[in-house]
């Protein structure tokens, strides 16, 4: 997908999957990055999991201890990089654990800021993992939980600005891929894969 994305041909037209295009053009990114052969994927999906594991670090760092950071990254890192669990396979599994560590990071950081501006770009990660694959909505919703535990008894205003900035976030990518698959003219078909199909079986 990514190497024909490269190539010039339009998503849900010259090629189709039951994702949204955010996929399509992180297998892209990592094609025009690492080649595609199976040794320069391999080696790039290797780093993408190894950033992960950096991302998860530090925002356990932040939110506990360096040791609760320590443990964190060995656990993710023993996990996710077992073959049984497809750690060394090139799957979307990476990209949406890749922007949610993201998110986690930036979350940890933007708590202890109260930084409207990092909430935005935390949603904006989130956004990325659902654009990766659907069950990234999971974790659009569980970041939306946890604000409100951190923040509703701390005054209302301050609560709907940062889920606001959040949403924006979220809606900006959301909303780029959806007006860049309108304007390749990709819409229609975008819905029928990605809706429609799933939708009857």
């Amino acid at each position: 997908y990514g190497k024909l994305l490269l190539e010039g041909k339009r998503p849900y037209i010259d090629f189709y999957e039951q994702k949204f295009p955010g996929l399509f053009y992180f297998y892209a990114a990592m094609v025009g990055l690492f080649g595609d052969t199976v040794k320069g994927l391999h080696t790039g999906f290797t780093l993408v999991n190894l950033t992960s594991i950096v991302f998860l670090f530090l925002a356990s760092r932040k939110w506990f201890s360096p040791l609760a950071g320590s443990v964190t990254a060995l656990s993710f890192a023993i996990m996710s990089l077992n073959p049984q669990l497809s750690g060394y396979t090139i799957q979307g599994e990476h990209a949406v654990a890749f922007f949610t560590s993201l998110g986690f990071m930036v979350y940890a950081y933007a708590r202890a800021s109260k930084s409207w501006i990092l909430y935005g770009f935390m949603g904006m990660a989130m956004g990325l993992a659902f654009m990766s694959k659907t069950s990234g909505i999971f974790m659009v919703a569980l970041m939306g939980g946890l604000i409100i535990l951190d923040f509703y008894s701390k005054g209302l205003w301050n609560l709907v600005k940062l889920l606001c900035a959040y949403g924006m976030g979220v809606a900006f990518v959301v909303g780029f891929f959806f007006s860049l698959m309108a304007y390749l003219g990709s819409w229609n078909e975008m819905l029928f894969w990605t809706f429609e199909i799933p939708k009857n079986y």
